[in-house]
């Protein structure tokens, strides 16, 4: 039979006491309680306790760290601080083709534009286009791309026939700002957890501006100096010009400021698909000449105003 003296009940209490408390502190971190010994070989012998694991009176559980905001830190896939800062400071060439739609406003005006020009029809009202962007990291970067338009001048005559045709083309160049979809959703619930589909998608703004060549052909039979195109083809369609007169249209340059909004899909770590419209508003001086001679009475301005939008498939460096 074993016996307790009373200097010992003490040390018994403190032990069995610690030993509920480790258990306690164990099961609100949802782990195993250690087990305790039920026998005692002596009279203030300790409690038989279990070694070597987390939360147990032997090896203290240990805490979480602390990183300092200021100290670089690794993210979930091992990245550092200083890992993301060089990504956000890297430059990347993206390069690309698509194809656009575009369509006209303001092209039909209450009076006359030019001579007797007073509404613009698209020729063609898409076009394929190349494009090349520059990026420092993901959000910030530079892209060109060729644009080419073309639309047919009408008349407000009798026969609303045409006199020519307005073709614009170049190089577009924009600065773009892009912001991920999931760092956004962030900013308003940090407690959502991340969607999957939100990483990918990437939408962007933009602003840039137009270096368009600009002209207005006009048409075979005007320019040679017949009243129609069918007498011009009655007459056999001929090469010089009619009683030596020839006519023409003078397009002074314009460029203009233009407007992009956006957004991309990100089909893999370096291919992406994306959609743009853009907005821009041109307005060309010109004038009717004669024989080489400009009509000072006959001068004004063609608007070319036109939204236009895009799809492109990019491959990233």
């Amino acid at each position: 039979m074993f016996t307790f003296s009373a200097r010992m009940s003490p040390l018994i209490i403190l032990a069995i006491g610690g030993g509920i408390l480790v258990a306690m502190a164990a099961s609100s971190r949802g782990e195993d309680t250690a087990p305790v010994a039920n026998s005692m070989a002596i009279a203030g012998a300790p409690v038989a306790v279990e070694t070597n694991r987390p939360g147990t009176a032997d090896t203290p559980a240990p805490l979480s760290p602390v990183v300092s905001s200021f100290e670089p830190e690794a993210s979930a896939g091992g990245t550092t601080f200083l890992d993301q800062m060089a990504e956000f400071f890297a430059v990347h060439l993206e390069i690309g083709a698509g194809i656009a739609s575009y369509s006209l406003s303001e092209n039909q005006g209450d009076g006359r534009f030019l001579g007797t020009i007073d509404e613009l029809r698209p020729e063609s009202d898409s076009f394929f286009f190349p494009v090349v962007g520059l990026y420092l990291g993901r959000y910030i970067g530079l892209e060109c791309r060729y644009e080419k338009y073309e639309a047919r001048t009408y008349t407000d005559t009798d026969d609303n026939h045409s006199d020519g045709t307005v073709k614009v083309s170049g190089p577009v160049a924009s600065l773009v700002g892009r912001l991920p979809l999931d760092t956004v959703t962030g900013l308003f619930s940090s407690s959502e957890p991340v969607n999957k589909w939100a990483s990918r998608v990437v939408p962007f703004v933009g602003i840039g501006r137009t270096f368009f060549d600009e002209s207005l052909n006009a048409a075979p039979w005007w320019a040679r100096g017949y009243s129609s195109p069918e007498r011009y083809e009655a007459a056999g369609s001929p090469d010089h010009n009619n009683h030596g007169y020839f006519r023409s249209f003078k397009m002074r340059e314009q460029q203009a400021d233009i407007l992009l909004v956006g957004a991309s899909i990100l089909l893999g770590k370096s291919l992406s698909l994306n959609a743009t419209w853009t907005q821009a508003d041109l307005d060309f001086d010109s004038s009717y000449h004669l024989a080489g001679q400009s009509d000072s009475g006959r001068e004004g301005t063609i608007p070319f105003h036109y939204a236009t939008t895009t799809i492109d498939l990019r491959y990233r460096f």
